[in-house]
Parts: structure tokens; C-alpha cells; sequence
């Protein structure tokens, strides 16, 4: 497999430096692997970082429009952790506000316009996966980096596609992120396209009567054209990979196969805000996967207007 240092050809794409960092804990036990991530990404790319405690609102709290405010406790127990697990050297700010998790994670998101949110991945890693990361990353307009297990600088990589621009543009800015996160570190990426996944092309392969190996290579040319247009310019080595079967399956299947430590992947495909990726795929990936999962928005790698005007012209389509 060749070393590919690709020129960076996809215009308008300009993913934005880490200069500030959201991480969310929960002050459960379970949110060393949280700031470690985020503290190891802040050290390594000077970004300042915010640290979020959440206090949930208790027995029939979440009915009042005002939730009873954090005790001086909970702000105690949060600067406590985090002169323990943020590294020396790393500037950063803490708060602790009342309301639901995925609530006042928006807030601050929306305040302090983080370039990279870290999450824990599971209720016992964060309490900011099921209905509160998946409502906070619905609407996240920043790569949201869910950690799964001991983080670790990212080398080995399964980068899914799905022939879309949306898709697309999550793999240029993920991979971008990526080698931010793996310090300028080379990595070995594996990208994915499981036939299955779209209906549309596969549609199209039934209309035209293709055997299976010509299904198979037409995919394969349509894949290695878009990696080869949307690659970041960073040390990389690219193996693009066709495989027929459900794309869930696929994913977790290959991040396991690699022993892969993180897979980079858009939240939006196919039928942009009417198709969530994130509602089907990406959010059984996130619960099942191996290991971390880096999410990238539409709006973290065109932009807002761009985003918009492309979400606005995807047709919905139907997934296998």
C-alpha cells in the first residue's frame, strides 16, 4: 500500500484549528478517559479547554422552568478532578450548571464555539450517550469525539463513505482532525463503502444488469475518485474498501478486523436533515464500536451557509 501525502484539491474546505475544546463530565468515576482525551488534545495543540458538569435535575426538578442551582460541592468535586486528570500546562475554564446533560452542553457549545466536544460514550463514560449525546450531537455544529476505552493518539483509522458531498466532506475534515489528535503522527487509514448502504446505487447496478464484480468495480471507481479528490494534506496511508453487506455491520466489522482506534465518520449523508445518518448508522456504530468514534457535522466541514444550501439540494434517499 503506497504512502500518500494527497494535495488537498476539495476547494472551500478549510478545517479549522483546535483552539478550543468542550468536554463534558459526570463526576461519576467514570470521567478519567474523558479529560485524559481532552487534556492529551488541549496539551497538544495549545487549545483552551472547557470543562462541563452538568447537575441533573432530580425527582420532579426538570418540570420547573429553573432547576435548583449546582451546590458549591459539585463545583468542589469537578475542580478536584481536574487538578487530577487535565495535565500541567493546559489553560482551562470549569463550570458547573443545573439542567439536563445534553441541554446545557448545547448552551456552553453555543457560547464558547468549541472546534472539538469530548464525550464520554456510554452512561457509565460520561452519561452522554443514549438520549442526551445523541440529542447534544444532533445538533452539534463541532466534531464531537466519543470516547470509547483508553484513548490513545490515533493511528490506525476506518473512515466510512457514502458517495455524498455531506459524506465527503465529513472524511476531509475527520481525517484532518484526526491527525491534529494523533499530533501530525502518519496514519493508516482504512476507508469504507459497504454496498447497502444506498439504494441508489445499487439500484442503479440492478437497472444496468451488472454481475457482481461489475457492481463491485463500478463502486470501487466511484470511491477512489472521491477519496482521491477529498483526502487532507497529511502524512497518511489510504487503503479505500468496497464490501457488500449493511453498513452498521461493515463498520464495526472492519473497526474490529483492524484493531482500529478510532473511526471517523459524518453524521449526515444521503437525504441530508430528512436522512440522519446519525439517527440510524452512526449512532449504532457509536454504542457498538470497539473503540472511540470521531463525528463530524456538515456545518464543521463546509460551514454554515455551504452546509445549509447542500443539505438543502440532498434528496432523500432509501438505506438498505
Amino acid at each position: 500500500m503506497a504512502k500518500r501525502h494527497a494535495a488537498d484539491t476539495f476547494s472551500g474546505l478549510a478545517p479549522r484549528p483546535v483552539e478550543r475544546i468542550l468536554a463534558g463530565v459526570a463526576l461519576d468515576g467514570s470521567d478519567e478517559r474523558v479529560l485524559g482525551a481532552a487534556g492529551a488534545v488541549a496539551l497538544a495543540t495549545g487549545a483552551r479547554l472547557t470543562i462541563v458538569h452538568a447537575t441533573e435535575p432530580v425527582d420532579g426538578e426538570w418540570l420547573l422552568e429553573e432547576a435548583t442551582e449546582p451546590t458549591p460541592d459539585a463545583r468542589a468535586r469537578l475542580a478536584s478532578t481536574v487538578a487530577r486528570l487535565v495535565p500541567r500546562g493546559v489553560r482551562h475554564t470549569l463550570e458547573v450548571l443545573a439542567g439536563p446533560a445534553h441541554r446545557v452542553m448545547a448552551e456552553v457549545a453555543a457560547r464558547t464555539a468549541p472546534d472539538l466536544v469530548v464525550v464520554g460514550a456510554s452512561a457509565q463514560e460520561g452519561r452522554l450517550l443514549g438520549s442526551t449525546a445523541e440529542r447534544f450531537v444532533r445538533k452539534a455544529t463541532a466534531p464531537v469525539l466519543v470516547v470509547r476505552g483508553d484513548f490513545t493518539s490515533p493511528r490506525r483509522i476506518i473512515a466510512p463513505v457514502d458517495l455524498s458531498d455531506l459524506s465527503a466532506g465529513g472524511f476531509h475534515c475527520g481525517l484532518a482532525m484526526a491527525s491534529r489528535l494523533a499530533a501530525g503522527a502518519e496514519l493508516q487509514v482504512v476507508s469504507l463503502f459497504a454496498i447497502g448502504f444506498l439504494d441508489v446505487l445499487s439500484q442503479e447496478m440492478r437497472e444496468q444488469r451488472w454481475t457482481v464484480d461489475e457492481m463491485m468495480a463500478q463502486a470501487r471507481r466511484r470511491m477512489d475518485q472521491l477519496v482521491g479528490r477529498h483526502l487532507p494534506n497529511v502524512p497518511l496511508t489510504c487503503e479505500n474498501r468496497v464490501v457488500l453487506g449493511p453498513a452498521r455491520e461493515s463498520i464495526l466489522g472492519a473497526a474490529k478486523q483492524e484493531s482500529s482506534d478510532l473511526i471517523v465518520m459524518s453524521t449526515h449523508g444521503y437525504g441530508g436533515f430528512e436522512r440522519l445518518v446519525l439517527g440510524s448508522v452512526a449512532a449504532t456504530v457509536v454504542r457498538e464500536a470497539p473503540c472511540s468514534v470521531l463525528l463530524v457535522p456538515p456545518d464543521a466541514a463546509f460551514g454554515d451557509e455551504v452546509a445549509e444550501a447542500i443539505v438543502s439540494q440532498t434528496a432523500p434517499a432509501k438505506t438498505a
